[in-house]
């Protein structure tokens, strides 16, 4: 991702038209016009019924619906702006200049993650 003025930056509309346009998905905007503070992104009843059939028809598919699930998990609730905060405290979020891409920190995330559920499991073997 570009290092943005106010952290990481992709945009999500070009990816997600994918899912809008056939109203698999709606966007709902938060603030005032001309100032948009948050976007809220939520999956419509035919989008939910197409995300089964999917599922239904590739059980493989089941494992992005585990990630989602896994990522709403760590964010715990919590809104951009915070996860933001927690992203800077990696130097490469940090140190990276405005308009560069960010350096990936996917091995260190991957071997938290590791580390993390090892601690799960050892914990519901007790």
């Amino acid at each position: 991702m570009l290092r943005h003025l106010f952290g990481a930056y992709e945009p999500l509309d070009e990816a997600l038209s994918v899912l809008r346009t056939p109203g698999l998905v709606v966007r709902r905007k938060r603030g005032n016009p001309g100032h948009t503070t948050q976007h809220d992104y939520y999956l419509t009843t035919s989008g939910r019924d197409t995300t089964q059939k999917i599922v239904e028809t590739v059980p493989e598919l089941i494992y992005y619906v585990e990630r989602s699930k896994l990522v709403a998990d760590l964010a715990a609730g919590r809104r951009g702006s915070a996860l933001r905060d927690i992203q800077y405290l990696h130097p490469e979020y940090s140190d990276a200049e405005i308009g560069t891409v960010i350096a990936g920190i996917t091995d260190r995330a991957r071997e938290r993650l590791r580390d993390a559920l090892q601690t799960t499991e050892e914990r519901n073997k007790q």
